[in-house]
């Protein structure tokens, strides 16, 4: 398998996933749950991360995901279903902001909330010039265009209020020995310099 078919394969597991309204963050659980126990961590990555895998792993993926071969591996599901990707986007990033980041985000581009929450209900969309101007306040990087790019299918954290709860929940977790073990390296990149 490709490099390529790697990245289209693990862009219609998400998509599967994501249609089944499985937050991203538990896609990598609910996966366990569907695939045999010889699965390793690493497996389970590959198949959301676009990592290599081989013909038994992916005929495991087809029998728990209940999809043709031929259309998880090469296939464009994504496109074929009609989601628009832009609604879809705006809907997972304005959904990640903080209590008030609507109405942060209205002030940022100076409109009125109402229009935001248009945006969402799919009632309007934000000009092209308005895209470039949310990717900024996401924090996204100038090559992200929202109306073409699936954010909302990453494994990962796009937005930095995601990356936030996502550090913070992992942190949460860690036990006491793995807390001392690394808090000499976060505390080396977190101080001020």
């Amino acid at each position: 398998m490709s490099e390529r078919q790697g990245d289209r394969l693990s862009q219609n597991v998400c998509f599967l996933l994501w249609r089944r309204d499985i937050r991203p963050d538990k896609w990598q659980e609910h996966l366990r749950g569907l695939l045999p126990a010889v699965w390793s961590d690493g497996d389970l990555r590959a198949a959301l991360t676009g990592g290599r895998l081989n013909y038994a792993r992916i005929a495991d993926l087809v029998t728990a995901l209940g999809v043709e071969e031929q259309e998880l591996v090469y296939g464009d599901l994504l496109r074929n279903s009609g989601t628009d990707v832009l609604a879809q986007n705006l809907r997972y990033l304005v959904g990640a902001l903080e209590r008030g980041g609507k109405k942060e985000l209205a002030s940022y581009l100076g409109i009125d909330p109402s229009t935001v929450s248009r945006w969402l209900s799919n009632a309007s969309r934000p000009p092209a010039a308005t895209l470039r101007e949310l990717a900024a306040f996401f924090r996204l990087g100038a090559e992200v265009d929202l109306a073409t790019m699936p954010l909302f299918l990453s494994p990962v954290p796009a937005s930095i209020a995601e990356m936030r709860r996502w550090l913070h929940e992992r942190l949460e977790t860690l036990t006491p020995d793995e807390v001392r073990e690394m808090f000499p390296a976060l505390r080396r990149m977190l101080e001020p310099r």
